[in-house]
């Protein structure tokens, strides 16, 4: 297995942070912000036993692991955002709010 693969990895365990999964006989670590481009839950949202297609990003020679992604091999919903012209208004609920944030969802998932 090679990095920029994309390999199909059988998950044998899950955790709130992390899917265990295994292809050719080597283990593939997929932490929860590399599962999707929404938060998810991933207890809920994957099993022990499924297959996920997987983009290899690195070796971990540490934990003789790869660290995978789920979320790479996606469309980006941002690139969307891109498009707009910079005078486009866009509306919606702000659902988070700090000094350096202001979160709100968009439409089509943006």
């Amino acid at each position: 297995m090679e990095i920029n693969q994309r390999v199909i990895a059988r998950i044998f365990r899950v955790e709130e942070y992390c899917l265990y999964a295994e292809a050719e006989q080597q283990e593939i670590l997929i932490v929860a912000a590399q599962t999707s481009w929404v938060p998810i839950a991933l207890r809920e949202s994957f099993s022990v036993g499924e297959t996920v297609e997987v983009l290899l990003l690195r070796y971990i020679p540490e934990l003789n692991a790869f660290l995978g992604s789920l979320k790479a091999l996606q469309e980006n919903p941002y690139q969307a955002l891109l498009k707009l012209p910079p005078q486009d208004i866009l509306m919606g609920r702000v659902v988070h709010l700090n000094d350096q944030v202001v979160c709100l969802p968009l439409p089509n998932s943006a």
